[in-house]
């Protein structure tokens, strides 16, 4: 099963998803989080709030399907990861009174990129390997995403607790979210960086 971290565009995709995903949904943690516990919302309207990142997610997937089959997964990709570097960076300025407009533009952002990055670097990842081997190294991707997705929410959470714990202040706390959201920061800059480093066309291509 691991034999397919020898081939580098599988693996290069593998982590650019991870990196991707560590991102989103972090994000979809932190957001409601400041929503209710700073913003003063109810647990429904900041799950409102939030339907604005799916909206734009779709969308992007659509878009980054198209771009994937025309020029590669860059195509897709470079701009995907840059729309949630922006998105992110928003995030690490949020204050005390924040406006709802501005998270929701910046959950706007944050899904555009999630669609052009998620399905293009998993299709290049997977179309980098043989036809004989796919069977194996499909269901490998998907559980090494779950795996890495539920450390990245422990992780989150324990860093995010560790920033708060003793602190009583509102804006210490949202000093713990811009705190939480740089290291989120540092995932997006690391995956646009390394998707520099993908061959310029779709493996089915080469």
């Amino acid at each position: 099963y691991l034999t397919g971290f020898k081939t580098p565009e599988f693996t290069k995709g593998l982590i650019l998803m991870w990196l991707n995903q560590i991102a989103i949904f972090c994000s979809m943690l932190l957001v409601p989080l400041y929503l209710q516990s700073i913003g003063n919302c109810s647990s429904q309207t900041a799950g409102v709030i939030m339907v604005s990142q799916a909206i734009t997610s779709f969308i992007g997937m659509t878009v980054g399907g198209q771009l994937f089959d025309k020029f590669g997964t860059k195509s897709a990709a470079l701009p995907g990861f840059s729309l949630t570097t922006i998105s992110i960076v928003m995030f690490t300025q949020l204050k005390e009174h924040t406006s709802s407009f501005y998270i929701i533009v910046g959950l706007l952002i944050l899904g555009l990129g999630q669609g052009l990055v998620n399905m293009q670097v998993n299709n290049h990842a997977l179309k980098s390997m043989p036809p004989q081997v796919m069977n194996r190294v499909t269901p490998l991707s998907n559980e090494m995403l779950q795996v890495v997705n539920s450390f990245a929410i422990a992780f989150i959470t324990a860093f995010f607790a560790s920033q708060t714990k003793g602190k009583s202040s509102t804006l210490e706390v949202v000093h713990a979210f811009n705190n939480s959201f740089y290291i989120l920061l540092v995932c997006t800059v690391i995956g646009f960086v390394l998707t520099f480093f993908l061959k310029q066309k779709s493996p089915n291509h080469l």
